[in-house]
């Protein structure tokens, strides 16, 4: 039996990458915003042989505080305890109050993934990611139920998985 799905929030973790954690910034943004490629789950912790449910080569930006609509796709049904998500590197944000550092109103630019970082596509390419902001290079984040304690410092994505 496969099941329709549409893709809203469940990418708060996303969300909260900006702002709260830049370590400059003590305030919830009011908008989180970046390019979501694809989204794939994998029926394996590991994220082995994933499914690609959802793709766009040529994403709008989306808004991810304020209900939104990423794509659909058809899944089988059955338990999927790794999900991955191809993005942009770059998102972009707003304070929802000033902090001292960062002003309400002002949307400001993040990186999630800086030169010399890697990251791991669904497909099994290898990004290394160079360029800064100005680069916005696809790379992926990997949501597991299980860590295998293999990822180096400044990757995004198990170096054991296989494409």
């Amino acid at each position: 039996m496969k099941r329709n799905l549409e893709f809203y929030s469940a990418l708060s973790l996303i969300s909260s990458l900006a702002a709260p954690s830049l370590g400059f910034a003590n305030v919830d943004p009011s908008s989180t915003s970046m390019k979501i490629y694809k989204f794939a789950v994998s029926a394996s912790p590991l994220c082995t042989n994933p499914i690609t449910v959802y793709s766009n080569d040529s994403p709008t930006s989306t808004d991810l505080l304020v209900n939104p609509t990423i794509g659909s796709g058809s899944l089988d049904a059955g338990t999927y305890p790794c999900v991955i998500m191809e993005v942009s590197k770059n998102l972009s944000y707003i304070p929802a109050a000033d902090d001292g550092h960062c002003v309400h109103g002002t949307s400001y630019n993040l990186t999630i993934c800086h030169d010399t970082m890697t990251s791991k596509l669904v497909d099994g390419t290898t990004v290394t990611c160079s360029g800064g902001y100005a680069n916005d290079q696809r790379v992926a984040i990997y949501l597991t139920t299980q860590s295998t304690n293999v990822i180096g410092k400044g990757d995004l994505g198990p170096k054991n998985r296989s494409a």
